[in-house]
């Protein structure tokens, strides 16, 4: 399929799916489409590439790494290893579930041989977000192809598999390797330092969080693996709860009616002795550059708090 005009194929693909009433289906079927029509492969080739150059970057500084950073975007735009000292990497991924952030760290563990201290970020709708099964699934294929992570593609076969493939297979041809020094942080000069106020949008991504959350509990099992692995590797971990803003966790708060969505992080965390931060009422609103990442301010704050953790 000859590439169109960008704004032409979100049109068509908006045409195409408004009637499709469940959220999560919709964004799935638009974005088919979209890369379809060729504008969506760009997303992917950056994403892939951004893969590829943390892998690397793991790769080339494995012999020195003690301390670990690991997650999802909340980790990744939260966390300036930089701060903490030459030893310390971020290997968070956006997007990443607890399933792929124990097989990352599994991935650490047989590269990284000092590796001694793991700080990971867990949120509280990652109890039942997976990302195989969400519009998640074009990052599966890039996480299988660099990491080895494997998939049943079969959870989700409304995606479009083929077109991720194309991505892989011109980022892995034509993109050479490059020299890294240190990759500390992927991202957080692109989140940069402003604040946006909340808007329709943000409520839904809340909303969403929560339908996750209370629908679904398929996924607490691998957070109960990645403290098992700790353990049996003797490595000291810490989970950390990323602050969201206020308005955000009013949405939380009135949806869950008062409950504590972080009971079953805090839950397994006693359980297996482990410690559990949540910094959310030491943050501020312009602490965050959106209704749940930290914008660079907030991540220099967060960076140091857990400096004072893990001396």
């Amino acid at each position: 399929m000859r590439k169109i005009n960008p704004k032409l194929s979100k049109f068509i693909a908006k045409l195409c799916t408004f009637y499709i009433v469940d959220k999560e289906k919709r964004r799935r079927k638009r974005q088919n489409i979209i890369m379809h029509f060729g504008n969506a492969s760009g997303a992917i080739v950056r994403f892939a590439k951004g893969v590829k150059k943390k892998h690397q970057g793991l790769l080339e500084n494995a012999d020195k790494i003690d301390t670990l950073f690991i997650g999802d975007s909340h980790a990744e735009l939260g966390a300036l290893p930089f701060m903490i000292g030459e030893n310390a990497y971020n290997y968070a991924l956006t997007a990443n579930g607890l399933y792929e952030i124990y097989k990352t760290l599994q991935i650490t563990t047989e590269k990284c041989p000092k590796l001694k201290k793991v700080v990971c970020f867990v949120s509280f709708y990652q109890c039942g977000y997976s990302e195989i099964r969400g519009s998640g699934a074009k990052w599966c294929q890039i996480l299988d192809y660099i990491f080895g992570i494997k998939y049943d593609y079969s959870l989700n076969k409304e995606h479009n598999y083929e077109l991720t493939a194309r991505a892989l297979d011109y980022v892995f041809t034509n993109d050479k390797k490059e020299e890294i020094e240190r990759l500390y942080c992927q991202g957080y000069d692109f989140i940069g330092i402003d604040t946006s106020p909340m808007h329709e949008k943000d409520k839904e991504r809340a909303a969403h969080h929560f339908k996750i959350y209370d629908n679904y509990k398929s996924e607490i099992i691998w957070l109960q693996k990645i403290c098992d692995w700790a353990k049996e590797h003797h490595q000291k971990l810490y989970l950390i709860n990323s602050p969201e803003r206020s308005d955000y966790t009013q949405v939380i708060a009135e949806l869950s009616k008062g409950t504590d969505v972080l009971k079953w992080i805090r839950d397994i965390a006693q359980q297996n002795n482990v410690s559990f931060y949540n910094f959310n009422d030491d943050f501020n609103d312009n602490d965050l550059a959106d209704s749940d990442h930290l914008n660079f301010n907030g991540a220099v704050k967060m960076t140091r708090k857990i400096a004072e953790i893990i001396r």
